[in-house]
């Protein structure tokens, strides 16, 4: 076995679960999704599983990451280094919470100016959620009956964030091992509700393609932004 840091190798086995990949097959479809997209910038690989697949199917992907364990293009905080190239698509995954909420204006504008069409971002939401899905057996709808809709798994989804979760107090977060890179805010907290996120990301001059849960997954919340 090739040597690999322990931390990210941590960081790649606790990432192999259900739930957590269903969010990487999100990142995935999400980029598949959109047209002309060629050259991707991704912030903060993490487990690099999204800069793997994506680089296999063929799109070109530069990284950019605060420490060299994952050996980024552009090594360093994105809030104070230079990048001059221009992409496609920035993708930043379960980042922006790790940056104070009052310099998350200042740094979409910085992905805004990087970016020739698109940035893609998921952020933790504190949401609550109700899940149910159902499958029914194909012989009660054979192929030749026409009716392919009851074929597949239907699910009924819903999500609402009141009441909201409590902040995270300054205390609790300095006594993290991982102090250095704590969600400073959360989606569905009380200080920071949806709209008041929304209206931030709409303060930095980018405009809300869409919007949406992890199904799956629903603390995982993905927001496809364009110029």
């Amino acid at each position: 076995m090739n040597n690999i840091e322990d931390t990210l190798k941590h960081e790649r086995l606790s990432a192999i679960n259900e739930n957590r990949f269903s969010s990487l097959f999100m990142q995935i479809k999400s980029v598949t999704n959109l047209s002309n997209i060629k050259n991707i910038l991704e912030i903060g690989p993490g487990n690099q599983f999204f800069s793997t697949i994506i680089k296999m199917l063929g799109y070109e992907i530069k990284t950019n990451d605060i420490k060299k364990r994952t050996n980024p293009n552009y090594l360093g905080d994105i809030r104070e280094i230079k990048i001059e190239e221009k992409f496609d698509l920035v993708v930043a995954f379960e980042v922006l919470q790790h940056i104070p909420f009052n310099e998350l204006k200042s740094t979409l504008i910085k992905l805004g100016n990087i970016s020739d069409k698109y940035i893609l971002i998921s952020l933790p939401y504190q949401v609550h959620s109700f899940n149910f899905s159902i499958k029914f057996p194909s012989i009660l709808f054979p192929r030749k009956l026409k009716l392919g809709f009851f074929r597949k798994k239907l699910n009924l989804n819903f999500f609402w964030e009141t009441p909201k979760k409590k902040d995270t107090p300054y205390d609790q977060l300095i006594k993290r091992k991982d102090f250095w890179n704590p969600h400073y805010w959360e989606i569905g907290r009380k200080s920071f509700p949806r709209s008041k996120v929304i209206n931030e990301i709409k303060l930095s001059g980018l405009s809300v393609v869409w919007e949406k849960h992890n199904k799956d997954f629903p603390m995982h919340y993905f927001i496809l932004l364009s110029k």
